[in-house]
């Protein structure tokens, strides 16, 4: 009679069975629990779109003038990737919002042309997706295009880019009073730029380490709605507030951040 050795196929192939099972198993309720790119993109009612369109329109006027040249565009292609990709996500925030804004019918196209702009290989590419944007800009439209989840339209480092920048430019108009009531308008757009990438980034963990459940997903997002929330707060304050109220909102809305980076990302400092 013919033995089975522990090592024979039939018992290899069920023990690799077994365990390809467990695995996928483990895999599958990890990926249900905590995948996000099948997330549709949401944003809050509260957050002045009419702030956000400007701020976009502002940043599509700076990309214009670094591609004035093929020299000028290499120096500063990295800003205009960055810019580009806060575009296309600003875009998709005046197409989800409620406000109206001239472009509004047309701003996922803009996203989508703002999208290729930031990965534009070399100057040529990088002027065709400009013009598109410009000739959105003006009214020209070609199709209809949908939402993307968030992740999709930049990653998560080039957001937390540009929101270590927008908190700079917060931060500066509420450590004196003068300052305060010169920058007012300014520092309200800065936080509902702000509120929009927290919106983003909101939705991508692809980056973000000590995700490991469920309870660590609920956690790293409620951080993260404390302080969207608190930056729409401080946005209201800009406009109809004082300095006093400004500082006080933004070291709550630094709290909440300095949690989360604490305990997500430890690497990073905040």
């Amino acid at each position: 009679m013919k033995q089975t050795t522990p090592f024979s196929p039939p018992l290899v192939a069920r023990v690799v069975s077994v365990l390809s099972l467990v695995g996928l198993a483990i895999v599958g309720v990890r990926a249900a629990a905590l995948a996000q790119d099948a997330i549709a993109p949401t944003l809050s009612d509260a957050i002045n779109i009419a702030d956000v369109a400007a701020d976009a329109e502002s940043l599509i006027e700076s990309n214009a003038q670094k591609l004035g040249s093929p020299d000028v565009y290499g120096k500063g292609k990295k800003l205009v990737t960055r810019q580009a990709s806060t575009v296309a996500i600003l875009a998709q925030a005046v197409a989800l919002g409620k406000a109206e804004v001239a472009w509004k019918d047309r701003a996922l196209e803009i996203r989508d042309a703002a999208m290729e702009l930031a990965k534009a290989s070399n100057y040529e590419e990088a002027q065709k997706a400009q013009a598109q944007i410009k000739a959105l800009l003006e009214g020209e439209s070609q199709k209809m295009a949908q939402p993307l989840p968030w992740r999709e339209i930049a990653d998560l480092e080039t957001i937390m880019k540009e929101v270590t920048k927008r908190n700079s430019q917060v931060r500066r108009p509420i450590l004196r009073k003068p300052r305060f009531e010169k920058g007012k308008e300014a520092g309200a757009r800065s936080a509902a730029v702000l509120a929009v990438l927290l919106s983003a980034a909101r939705d991508d963990t692809s980056e973000v380490e000590k995700i490991e459940n469920e309870a660590d997903l609920a956690e790293y997002q409620q951080y993260n709605d404390e302080a969207r929330d608190g930056v729409i707060e401080l946005a209201r304050i800009f406009k109809e507030g004082e300095q006093p109220a400004a500082r006080k909102q933004f070291l709550a809305v630094s709290k909440s951040c300095k949690k989360c980076h604490e305990k997500f990302r430890p690497d990073d400092t905040f």
